[in-house]
């Protein structure tokens, strides 16, 4: 690896790392609670409730500005914490696929919701990874059965607006269903967007979002799902619906939605990052979406047409930054998701090519390994000690071919869940 090419990889994981902590959750929810100040001060008694993946930083942002005004709080997350606010009460849950963690909190979340205080402001800070984290299934659906249909829907590839619809229709409490446990008369809901779009009623498959039930497109999602599932699961899940499902939730509350950060906010931050190091930065407007096997091409060839005009002359080296979420079919046992196959699938396309690229996820762990993603340049196939790319590549086993390149990128678990991260630098 010559310098120029080490000395730019250094460069980008930098901005990456750097980017991370300027989105800490923490900081972020302080900031939404003192710059309204005025909603906030007039409520002497607030209970807050906190969920996802960045639930612990949120709580703690929330408990340092609002203090004793905290009457209670629940924070329920995957990720442990030795520190947990005054007053405010833990579980531990899981993530990507729901279990009996999942239930009790679920369960933990509806009681904390029905002995609300009607004159207490209710705050709600919620973060990508809800919708595994707190579960309660409709009746005649098992949360092992959820599960698995989780599971399959993921593995199989479904896009994120599908399985979320599914999540919300086999739910007591998603869809804005939770609404109708809670006692509160007034409701804030601070979000951190994973969405691609921003889309509210996805976020978190959008606990306080009414969403009218729909018998006939769950069915033709689940349909359509059979046709790749050679488990059983998504028949025993269409064979197990109850004949009416848990209606909308409905709005009797003074309920205002907020969301304090999200991908397009995180690229603008890397893009001030990339223009202080040196770089010419443009930012891809469309969030990458799809599979990684179709996606990842179209991304390349777009980055190319880009790149046609590009002038050995420029004073500064460009670099493109994208943002997204997209879906693995998953057909082996192999280490690593969607930003491992994506470096992967780059580094075939950039072989012998000038190009540096860099696919991470946020939150620091992607798929089943603990890899953040990876970062590849022209000459990253040839470092490779794995001589089966496409094995390799068939049976999802991108992370370990990324480390047998020393091409993965580790964070480890962040705090952040911002969606991912895509750039790429021709020198």
């Amino acid at each position: 690896m010559n310098k120029e090419v080490k000395k730019l990889k250094t460069t980008l994981k930098k901005i990456f790392f750097d980017a991370l902590k300027k989105h800490d959750p923490a900081t972020l929810v302080f900031n939404a609670l003192k710059n309204d100040k005025l909603l906030y001060d007039q409520y002497k008694k607030i209970e807050v409730v906190s969920i996802g993946k960045s639930a612990n930083g949120m709580a703690q942002g929330a408990a340092k500005y609002l203090k004793e005004r905290i009457t209670r709080g629940l924070i329920i997350s995957n990720i442990s914490s030795t520190v947990i606010p005054e007053r405010f009460s833990f579980l531990l849950s899981t993530h990507p696929y729901p279990d009996q963690k999942s239930l009790t909190a679920g369960q933990a979340l509806i009681d904390f919701c029905k002995t609300t205080d009607p004159d207490s402001l209710l705050l709600f800070l919620i973060s990508g990874g809800t919708s595994a984290m707190a579960a309660v299934p409709v009746d005649g659906i098992s949360i092992e059965l959820k599960s698995n249909l989780t599971g399959v829907l993921q593995r199989g590839g479904i896009g994120i607006e599908e399985l979320n619809f599914v999540r919300k229709s086999l739910s007591k409490i998603k869809g804005g269903k939770l609404l109708n446990y809670i006692k509160s008369k007034k409701i804030v809901n601070l979000l951190i967007s994973d969405v691609p779009g921003n889309d509210i009623s996805t976020i978190g498959s959008g606990l306080l979002f009414p969403e009218k039930t729909n018998r006939k497109k769950l069915i033709s999602i689940l349909k359509n799902a059979a046709y790749h599932d050679d488990s059983g699961i998504v028949e025993e899940v269409l064979f197990s619906l109850p004949k009416n499902l848990t209606g909308a939730g409905i709005v009797r509350q003074e309920l205002v939605h907020k969301i304090i950060d999200s991908n397009d906010r995180f690229l603008g931050t890397v893009s001030e990052l990339g223009e202080k190091r040196g770089f010419d930065t443009m930012v891809l407007k469309e969030p990458v979406t799809g599979e990684v096997r179709f996606v990842s091409s179209k991304l390349f060839m777009i980055v190319e047409t880009f790149f046609g005009d590009f002038s050995a002359n420029k004073e500064k080296p460009t670099l493109v930054i994208a943002g997204g979420e997209t879906t693995v079919r998953v057909n082996g046992e192999g280490r690593g998701g969607r930003n491992c196959e994506m470096a992967m699938r780059f580094a075939l396309f950039i072989e012998y090519k000038k190009y540096v690229i860099l696919t991470a996820g946020t939150d620091g762990i992607d798929g089943n390994s603990d890899l953040a993603g990876g970062i590849v340049d022209g000459f990253t196939m040839s470092r490779s000690t794995s001589p089966d790319f496409v094995r390799k590549l068939a049976s999802n086993d991108s992370g370990e071919w990324l480390l047998s390149c020393g091409a993965a990128v580790k964070t480890g678990s962040t705090g952040i869940n911002l969606a991912d991260l895509y750039l790429i630098c021709r020198y």
